[in-house]
């Protein structure tokens, strides 16, 4: 009696070991662990470093990450999408850079990153003032997607750097979509920022899609600067274009793009 007892313990053992085992292998991911109470997997010891480079995240992108942007992107993926189900499409691959205002703007940089998720695809494209600007409350951070992709909805984050009292950077608030289409996504306005003297900002966009019809798979970012608030139209690109322009009447606006083509 006693020897069946153990042969049941061990069978039994060896039954939760592979469970285990098979686990990590769907999720791809070491230091995964069930937490009986909650009925759920949760991710022991895990860097955010280790969280990106078990989605497939190269070491090269990993480390030119903004590290504010990398733990939103990082906490977004946690918190908001199964991550044993989260992959990084390799590569994004600048096309050209496009300048399309009354003026040229400098002193900023564009990225992307990009995942498979349950039901779409997550972008993260995302900005940072690398020379000090004073937004008077009427910028516009715009987002392209060509018709491999399709929006769904668009939210954000967007930091400024205190240079003055912590010398650090602090989270200035939640980024939301103005205008939202399949193709484009707009924020705008007062909530990129409208500090009282000039200072580096950046802001990180979050934009859920669902995979499209097309073949298309380039991003356009673009950022217009308008530090004196004036008036301004966007347009649409023409047939064959691809991004977005602006213009005004009344005054000088500065504008600057990329184009990034996904490779996945």
């Amino acid at each position: 009696m006693r020897c069946k007892k153990m042969m049941f313990i061990l069978s039994m053992f060896i039954v939760c070991v592979c469970w285990h085992e098979n686990v990590k292998a769907q999720t791809n991911m070491e230091g995964v662990v069930y937490e009986e109470e909650s009925g759920d997997y949760t991710l022991v010891n895990f860097t955010e470093d280790d969280f990106l480079r078990a989605l497939g995240m190269d070491e090269e992108k990993i480390q030119s990450l903004d590290e504010d942007i990398k733990a939103f992107i990082v906490s977004d993926l946690k918190e908001s999408e199964d991550w044993s189900d989260c992959k990084y499409l390799n590569g994004e691959f600048e096309e050209e850079v496009m300048m399309r205002a009354t003026e040229v703007l400098t002193g900023i940089e564009f990225s992307v990153a990009t995942f498979k998720v349950t039901g779409g695809v997550k972008v993260y494209p995302t900005y940072e003032f690398t020379d000090k600007k004073k937004p008077a409350g009427n910028d516009c951070f715009s987002v392209q997607l060509g018709n491999a992709l399709e929006m769904m909805e668009g939210t954000g984050k967007m930091w400024y750097y205190d240079d003055i009292s912590t010398n650090s950077w602090i989270e200035g608030g939640n980024m939301v979509t103005n205008a939202l289409t399949l193709s484009s996504a707009e924020y705008s306005g007062s909530q990129l920022g409208t500090p009282d003297y000039p200072m580096k900002i950046k802001g990180c966009a979050v934009i859920r899609a669902q995979i499209g019809s097309g073949t298309d798979k380039r991003v356009a970012l673009s950022y217009l600067y308008n530090p004196k608030n004036i008036a301004y139209s966007v347009s649409a690109p023409l047939l064959g274009g691809f991004g977005v322009s602006y213009s005004s009447t009344t005054g000088k606006i500065y504008s600057a793009a990329k184009i990034f083509e996904l490779n996945y």
